[in-house]
């Protein structure tokens, strides 16, 4: 069995602990839990927490470093599992090689089940796998919610963020849609038409007879309704 310590430098004043404190912490767990020395230490500077384990440096060797039979030993939970996301990922990796994870603050091995001969609590490996999977859902729905919101919000004030650029319509230098003159004289002789009771056939073949824009019936509704959500906007 081989015991294999990861030392996290932070460069945050408020989550920096000094090298020689984490290698005594780790050293006296290691020899009270197994009764043998650290093997190999890993000490990773200049990485932020939030940057995936597999992404940095000594985070990337440590995990391939693991075998079978391996236990690495971290004094902070947080230090190696940046986020509910990330963590379902590091243990379910570690658990894949059969490798134990010990964080001193947790007090337990985390990625993998204790053998145990009298069945009396799962231990915890399997309890925060759950709650990992738990907090990784919500922990993405918020993110989506959040990434949907600050588009409609930059959507409503008239931000262009991608795919076909409207009829009618056209990006500024500062990435804003504004109004294309031609082409909005063009929706208005649409909307003129349309209120004399023109069909969208009747509508797209008068377009092309007299503007030289080709543009299918459905183009034509999809015009229409587009300026009225815009005109109705405007107006809240």
């Amino acid at each position: 069995m081989r015991i294999i310590g990861y030392i996290y430098l932070a460069s945050e004043k408020e989550h920096h602990v000094p090298i020689d404190d984490q290698k005594q912490q780790l050293e006296n767990y290691s020899r009270k839990l197994f009764n043998q020395s650290v093997d190999t230490l890993f000490i990773e500077d200049a990485a932020t927490l939030k940057k995936p384990l597999r992404e940095r440096s000594e985070g990337r060797k440590l995990l391939d470093h693991c075998c079978e039979g391996d236990a690495v030993l971290v004094a902070q939970s947080s230090w190696i599992l940046s986020s509910a996301k990330e963590a379902l990922r590091v243990l379910k990796s570690l658990a894949a090689k059969k490798t134990a994870l010990y964080c001193i603050n947790l007090g337990d091995n985390i990625s993998i089940p204790n053998e145990r001969k009298l069945v009396v609590s799962e231990g915890p490996a399997n309890l925060v796998l759950r709650l990992l999977e738990g907090l990784s859902v919500c922990e993405s729905t918020e993110h989506g919610a959040s990434i949907k919101a600050a588009k409609t919000q930059l959507k409503k004030k008239g931000r262009y963020l991608g795919g076909p650029v409207p009829f009618g319509w056209m990006v500024s230098e500062e990435g804003v849609l504004v109004n294309n003159p031609v082409e909005q004289k063009i929706i208005s002789e649409i909307e003129q038409l349309r209120k004399n009771k023109n069909s969208y056939r009747e509508i797209a073949v008068q377009l092309r007879q007299k503007f030289d824009v080709r543009m299918s019936h459905e183009g034509v509704r999809k015009v229409l309704e587009r300026n009225r959500e815009k005109l109705e906007q405007a107006d809240n």
